[in-house]
């Protein structure tokens, strides 16, 4: 499978000056450089009128996006999404207006956005259900172009092992006085940057999509060599993460390769070993004792339920008492935060998607979510029982389990309802039925005995 050169130049020109920087601990410089490298393409591109190779570069660059936004220009993925959401083409935007769920699924993260605002009186509240629905809605209109597709979604796995590559140098972060080494979060010029859940979350992507169906959809089928070295450098990223939640999504994400795609069973066979393999060298031959000890947090039977799910088990707890007083339309949208610290006495928001719609919303909200992952998981089920490929139910799947760990509101969470999303559109697929056709006595008979 060819390989798009001009998109993959230009996501290596935006991410590897940045990674490089950021190894040698110079955040600053290395926004800077990101943000201007990638103005300078994207006007470049959309001069020369290459309006579907702008949007799979901004794509693919998401990963470092993330990182950096923190850093500078907090809005940059909402105004880099809605610069490449432009670029789409007339057709393939009547085509997501046409879509219902993917429309509905816009709409409501607008409004929930704009009541937020409204009932806080902070714009940021709640601001990144927009990043979550633009980055999805760039990946869906993208996948009618597949030729622009699987360029973007392996800049998009290069730029997550460049992050990975650009903080590993920086060492162990200082948290409450100890060194605690995360791969996503390191401490640079004074300052914290990353988050290991939404680096997690990118390069869980990239180690699903390395096994599910041959690494197609990153355009690597036939490329063994490239296909293994990804998949070993997101396994060994992943570990580092530390990210339980990242955790189980893989995990959940390799089940469903096993059940979809037996021919796969192989090589998912091989990325587990690979994955225990590496936490064994890391356990055993370094000196950070993080990665240990959240591997005995998560597979120890003696640690609390409280330690297993870093607090998140008083969150649940709470959670009965919160939605209790109330029920019908929750406490307000925006309000995750004050009220988590009324109902588990920390000031943090809820720490599950589920959690934060039921206690802002309620059992409106709750509903209305349910549903939208009711019928999205229907569409995914037959996008598989069409195709054979399993991406729009490892999307869906990926999402949900994300959301039971973190309010799943970013563009991290968003690539997954993205690839999700595909499983709602088959235009782009014909199905052929072979019919049976009685054939005269007379013609059998010629045709058993043809002439000479």
């Amino acid at each position: 499978m060819k390989v798009n050169r001009p998109i993959l130049g230009r996501t290596l020109a935006v991410i590897l000056p940045s990674a490089a920087l950021l190894a040698m601990g110079r955040a600053g410089l290395a926004c800077w450089w990101f943000y201007a490298a990638l103005a300078v393409i994207v006007t470049y591109d959309t001069v020369q009128h290459r309006h579907l190779q702008c949007m799979a570069v901004i794509l693919a660059v998401t990963p470092m996006l993330l990182l950096l936004r923190d850093r500078l220009l907090y809005s940059g993925p909402e105004i880099l999404f809605v610069a490449a959401m432009v670029q789409a083409p007339m057709e393939d935007l009547k085509r997501l207006r046409a879509n219902r769920l993917a429309m509905g699924l816009v709409l409501a993260a607008v409004i929930y956005w704009l009541a937020s605002f409204a009932y806080t009186g902070e714009y940021a509240s709640n601001y990144r259900s927009l990043e979550l629905v633009l980055s999805a809605s760039v990946l869906y209109l993208l996948a009618q172009h597949r030729s622009y597709l699987r360029p973007a979604l392996l800049g998009f796995a290069l730029s997550s092992i460049a992050v990975g590559f650009g903080l590993l140098p920086n060492g162990p972060a200082m948290i409450n006085g100890i060194a605690v080494l995360r791969l996503g979060l390191a401490r640079i010029e004074g300052r914290g940057i990353g988050n290991p859940i939404s680096f997690g979350l990118t390069v869980t992507i990239v180690f699903l999509l390395t096994i599910s169906s041959s690494g197609r959809w990153l355009g690597l089928a036939g490329r063994k060599t490239a296909l293994l070295a990804l998949q070993l450098i997101a396994a060994v990223w992943l570990l580092l993460s530390t990210s339980r939640g990242s955790w189980a999504v893989a995990l959940v994400g390799a089940i469903i390769i096993y059940w979809a795609e037996p021919r796969q069973r192989r090589l998912l066979f091989g990325g587990a070993v690979l994955l225990l393999l590496m936490g064994a060298f890391f356990t055993l031959f370094t000196h950070d004792a993080t990665l240990t000890s959240y591997l005995e947090k998560t597979f120890s039977g003696d640690v609390s339920l409280d330690k297993l799910t870093t607090g998140r088990a008083k969150q649940w707890a709470s959670f009965p008492a919160a939605w209790a007083d109330a029920p019908l339309f929750g406490h307000g949208p925006g309000t995750s935060l004050e009220e988590g610290k009324i109902y588990f006495d920390k000031n943090l928001i809820y720490h599950s998607l589920f959690l934060q719609i039921g206690v802002e919303t309620g059992s409106f909200g709750l509903i209305l979510l349910f549903v939208f992952l009711y019928l999205l998981l229907r569409k995914a089920y037959r996008y598989y029982c069409v195709t054979g490929d399993p991406i729009a139910l490892i999307g869906w799947a990926g999402y949900v389990m994300a959301g039971l760990s973190v309010p799943a509101l970013d563009a991290a969470s968003g690539a997954f309802l993205g690839l999700a999303l595909i499983g709602t559109d088959l235009t782009n697929f014909v199905v052929v039925r072979h019919a049976v056709i009685a054939v005269p006595a007379a013609l059998q008979a010629d045709a058993a005995y043809p002439a000479n």
